[in-house]
């Protein structure tokens, strides 16, 4: 069957039974993009609040 892992209870396992995860390449840190999207977030709040003050008045 296309896909089928086999190899035993093993697969994906070491001799020692610790698991591999495999490295992807992608070593991004997404603390700069977590800290964008709350800026981004906040100045939209600022925006429409600014704009409900200016129509109430």
């Amino acid at each position: 069957m296309v896909g089928e892992v086999t190899g035993g209870s093993n697969s994906g396992q070491n001799q020692n039974g610790d698991t591999t995860i495999p490295q992807t390449g992608d070593s991004t840190n997404v603390l700069p993009f977590a800290l964008l999207a709350l800026a981004s977030a906040g100045m939209i709040g600022v925006l429409f609040v600014s704009r409900k003050r200016k129509t109430v008045k």
